[in-house]
């Protein structure tokens, strides 16, 4: 398995759009007020690796991302059912 730690809001809402993507761990940065955020992907999940490369290289700039809006949704709830299974 791959892990993958990110504070990049776009990110981590383009990771939810991606099958076979779990969320292992967050820690919240006060300083910064957003959550670095731990993902695990297998190695060979190529839409994870191509996902994070394309938001590292800019070509989602300047771009309208159809159902973004979705995605931050499933990020929240990716988040809340993270933290509601700490609880368990």
């Amino acid at each position: 398995m791959k892990k993958y730690t990110t504070k990049n809001f776009f990110i981590q809402v383009m990771l939810t759009g991606v099958d076979g993507v779990n969320i292992i761990n967050i820690k919240k940065d006060n300083k910064e007020d957003r959550e670095a955020i731990t993902y695990e992907f297998k190695v060979d999940n190529k839409d994870a690796v191509k996902c994070i490369n394309n938001c590292k290289t800019g070509l989602y700039e300047d771009v309208k991302i159809e159902g973004f809006k979705e995605l931050k949704a499933k990020r929240k709830a990716k988040i809340n059912d993270y933290f509601n299974s700490l609880k368990r």
